[in-house]
């Protein structure tokens, strides 16, 4: 089975999920955060720099919630032996659980995981790599509850990818911290 078919398939059932339970809490979030590539390779050529993504949750119990989100990176960089200018965009999408831990009326950590779909482009002047694969994501996140449903999150994030988009293997995931603004419904 291909990874765009696990993907299509955790989605259908997660997304289905969402519409058939009875939901206490429905939460958006746009999220901006500094992404450090895990491969110093990666990093040698495109160094660490900005992500931004969205993600929706929906409360199945008290202590736990699925997630469904997306995020992208995009940075220029400079080829490692002829310093000449190169490209690379890496969009993803997942879905997964998380634990949610209140401490408290305002205060929350959630604790999760799931699986990420990296879809990797790479640009220069010798050509273009592309390859999409299936990884995996853990998270953590600090929610405190401002008012009237808006929230703010201090996250964190481990994604790990690997993939031959060339002759070369390569990890596209990395270490993400940020922060999110949501409003829960």
């Amino acid at each position: 089975m291909t990874h765009k078919r696990v993907l299509l398939i955790a989605v259908f059932i997660v997304g289905t999920g969402l519409l058939s339970l009875e939901a206490d809490v429905l939460r958006f979030e746009l999220q901006g955060s500094y992404f450090r590539p895990g491969e110093q390779a990666f990093r040698d050529i495109y160094g660490a720099g900005q992500s931004f993504g969205l993600e929706a949750g929906l409360r199945i119990t008290k202590w736990l919630e699925a997630w469904i989100g997306g995020g992208y990176y995009a940075k220029n960089g400079h080829l490692s032996f002829t310093g000449e200018e190169t490209r690379v965009k890496i969009p993803r999408a997942g879905a997964g659980l998380m634990a949610v831990i209140p401490l408290g009326k305002h205060i929350q950590i959630d604790l999760g995981a799931g699986l990420l779909v990296h879809a990797f482009e790479e640009r220069n002047i010798i050509g273009t790599a592309a390859k999409t694969s299936l990884g995996f994501v853990a998270k953590e996140k600090l929610i405190v509850k401002l008012f009237s449903g808006f929230f703010l999150d201090l996250r964190a994030d481990y994604s790990s990818c690997r993939m031959r988009p060339a002759e070369f293997l390569i990890d596209v995931g990395g270490l993400e911290a940020g922060l999110g603004l949501g409003f829960i419904f």
